[in-house]
Parts: structure tokens; C-alpha cells; sequence
């Protein structure tokens, strides 16, 4: 009987976004409707507060505190809400 290995997870860096790949992204929102605005509004969350893109789109309005700019992410890895 021939046991297979299981596969192995890569360890290499994630290549991340840099702030010209930043810049470039924005630049490509270029118009000044609501579907722009939420977009660079969707950009600007995940560039600046490291949210997964998963709990970005859990988000309700009422998690997003625009007095305190802080976000409040209910659906987290590992269950606990969490302000970001």
C-alpha cells in the first residue's frame, strides 16, 4: 500500500499591497457616484483597518462608528467582536 504525504502549506510572505498598489487602485475609481464612493469607501476599510475581506462583508451599518472612526467586527476569526 503506497501512503500518500499530505500536502504542505507554502510558508513564503504574502505579497501585500503597497502603497502605489494603493494609489493605483484608487486612481481607478474615478467617477463620483455612489457606486465609486462605496468602493473607495470598501478600498480605504481594507487597506487601512487589515479587516479580511470576509468580515468586511459581514459589516451592518450600525458596526461602523463614524464618531470614534472605529469598526466594530462582530464575525471575526475566532468569534469574538473586536474593534478595529
Amino acid at each position: 500500500v503506497h501512503v500518500r504525504e499530505a500536502p504542505t502549506v507554502p510558508r513564503g510572505a504574502r505579497r501585500h499591497v503597497t502603497p502605489d498598489d494603493y494609489d493605483a487602485l484608487n486612481r481607478a475609481i474615478d467617477g463620483r457616484g455612489w457606486l465609486d464612493r462605496r468602493d473607495r469607501l470598501i478600498l480605504n476599510i481594507l487597506y487601512y483597518s487589515g479587516l479580511r475581506v470576509g468580515e468586511l462583508c459581514a459589516l451592518q451599518v450600525d458596526d461602523i462608528d463614524t464618531a470614534t472612526h472605529t469598526i466594530t467586527v462582530r464575525s471575526g476569526k475566532g468569534g469574538e467582536a473586536r474593534g478595529v
